[in-house]
């Protein structure tokens, strides 16, 4: 959350850019990770700990069940909160956002504590799961973790997604994954196909967003017809 506070602040009152001071977080936090383990495999994580990733009740995961109640809450907060309305206002535009009378700047940094609140409390998740720490760990899911949004509808311009959407991007790419290695098929050919649908879903949504606007032009022009007549 700290983390989230300091990117946040960043980018709201020093105007740095926000994918690359993310970025660049990533790299401190895995050199601090690094600095902490001497770059060592960690094992011997105490068994509480490891409650909430390893755990099981009756064979059912408590990991998963967990997943989805933080889904659920945080789709009731992008949709039935204050905080989720400005959110996706700031999205949309953030002077139109300002001039609604709220400050963007307090909003996006929220959204990042919030995000680094997210990310450790997955960080928890995985540790417990293999009740070993190594600091490597996750590299390579920064793209995927985005491919997923952008798959289920989530915009990289800001102001439109859903919840539901990242989720079912997050469960496309796991099921194509999980096939691909059910099929044997070759590791390679594997980061390369996943390169195709992230490319496929960004030219989707580029297309999306190419002929809204004309859209947008042509309802304006029938509504003027119409006024006129």
């Amino acid at each position: 959350m700290l983390s989230g506070w300091l990117i946040g602040t960043l980018i709201t009152r020093l105007k740095m850019n926000n994918f690359i001071v993310t970025l660049a977080m990533q790299l401190v936090l895995r050199g601090i990770a690094m600095l902490i383990s001497n770059g060592q495999i960690m094992t011997g994580s105490p068994a509480l700990f490891n409650w909430l990733g390893g755990k099981r009740i009756n064979g059912f995961p408590i990991a998963v069940g967990v997943t989805l109640i933080m889904y659920l809450v945080v789709n009731y907060l992008l949709n039935h909160s204050k905080f989720g309305r400005e959110l996706r206002a700031v999205g949309a535009n953030r002077d139109a956002a300002q001039a609604s009378g709220f400050d963007p700047k307090k909003t996006i940094t929220f959204a990042y504590i919030i995000s680094g609140f997210m990310a450790a409390f997955a960080g928890w998740m995985l540790l417990g799961r293999l009740e070993t720490s190594i600091s490597t760990l996750g590299q390579g899911m920064t793209l995927e973790t985005v491919a997923a949004s952008v798959i289920g509808g989530v915009s990289l311009k800001g102001g439109l997604g859903s919840v539901g959407g990242a989720f079912a991007g997050v469960m496309l790419l796991s099921i194509i994954d999980n096939g691909l290695n059910l099929m044997n098929v070759d590791p390679f050919w594997v980061q390369g196909i996943r390169g195709m649908i992230i490319l496929l879903a960004l030219l989707l949504e580029a297309q999306k967003f190419r002929y809204k606007p004309k859209v947008i032009h042509d309802d304006v022009i029938i509504a003027t017809e119409k006024t006129q007549a």
